[in-house]
């Protein structure tokens, strides 16, 4: 493996493309670049065999148990006991001492959902005690143990990361001038919607009391792009500019995600994790597929439909929902135009499509 990795290094080579344009090809003196592909491609295939022993602790998804969670040099070993984690734990640092990889301390912390148990013995790595944590990020998802919510502490980040953005893109106006509406919209797209619709696959939007903060900077930076007064209908900022409100828009991402999850193979991490949910959801218990329910249910639509149920989904099933979502989504926005005085300029347009 070490042979294979030298001669990648000496003849690794780059090129960058950028709106079709191809540039010279150049090599890299400090191995695979940040950002390429190849890197964690690379990790994975050198910790393919790390395998921490089947535990009685195990956490099991679907009927088939977790030992761990691997993302490149990122792992997460879940447990249901104080034991099993340190057995892993144990594990991990006999790997590492075969494989020659160093763990970085400073970063291995230990999280207990719930309250940390007093009196409760550290665990260790080679003797060394490892610390507690009630906050911790894994592959850029903040998870919190002392709130209702275990993603709260995410959607307050990403709230304070697209804000930030938000007023460096506005701050362009001093160099440019007024940012024009359709390059202000790619650059919504491209740098503010990723930090409003992170992790909306999995951190559904069952209390609205954590997504307001998201869907202000939403209204806010579209009335400044538009020019609209902030005191304006919210409904403007939408039918003027073409975005979806971002509630509908994180609710379609996240059932997209759950199209992608009932296409894996049965094997497949994710569709153990979704059989986990379906038996949880028959027993009534607390999983995402009950959360997923909640925020499809509770659009508001102008149109009679049973209650969605996210049991026996299909992929195809799946697009027909997405369908409906975006109608939803239109039909609210157009809604609140048409109940209000001030959209009667608004009302009865036409907009020419690919028919004409």
């Amino acid at each position: 493996l070490f042979d294979w990795l030298r001669v990648l290094y000496a003849n690794l080579r780059y090129q960058v493309v950028m709106e079709g344009l191809l540039s010279e090809e150049f090599a890299s003196l400090i191995g695979v670049l940040t950002g390429d592909s190849a890197s964690p491609d690379l990790w994975n295939a050198f910790m393919a065999d790390f395998c921490p022993p089947k535990d009685v602790d195990d956490v099991v998804l679907g009927g088939v148990p977790l030992g761990a969670i691997i993302q490149a040099d990122d792992i997460a070993l879940p447990s249901l006991s104080i034991a099993g984690l340190q057995r892993k734990m144990d594990y991990t640092w006999q790997y590492s001492g075969v494989k020659f990889l160093v763990i970085n301390m400073t970063k291995t912390l230990v999280m207990i959902q719930g309250p940390i148990p007093r009196g409760i013995c550290p665990f260790t790595l080679n003797g060394q005690p490892v610390g507690f944590t009630n906050e911790y990020a894994y592959v850029g998802l903040t998870f919190v143990s002392d709130a209702p919510n275990i993603f709260a502490r995410h959607y307050a980040k990403k709230e304070k990361a697209a804000r930030s953005v938000a007023n460096v893109l506005f701050s362009l106006e001093a160099f440019i001038g007024a940012l024009p509406p359709l390059q202000g919209k790619r650059l919504y797209s491209a740098r503010v919607d990723p930090h409003l619709t992170s992790a909306c696959e999995v951190s559904l939007d069952v209390d609205m009391r954590l997504l307001k903060p998201l869907q202000k900077i939403q209204h806010t930076y579209l009335q400044r792009l538009i020019g609209l007064n902030p005191k304006a209908m919210r409904a403007f900022c939408f039918s003027e500019s073409g975005v979806l409100p971002l509630a509908y828009r994180r609710i379609i991402l996240a059932v997209r995600y759950l199209q992608y999850v009932l296409s894996r193979e049965p094997h497949h991490l994710v569709a153990c994790a979704l059989r986990e949910c379906e038996i949880m959801y028959a027993a009534g218990a607390p999983c995402w597929l009950g959360d997923l329910g909640v925020v499809v249910n509770r659009m508001p639509i102008n149109w009679t439909r049973t209650a969605w149920s996210p049991l026996a989904m299909d992929v195809e099933s799946a697009s027909l929902l997405i369908d409906e979502i975006t109608k939803a989504a239109g039909l609210h926005v157009q809604d609140a135009i048409d109940a209000s005085s001030k959209g009667s300029l608004l009302r009865g347009r036409l907009h020419v499509d690919e028919n004409g």
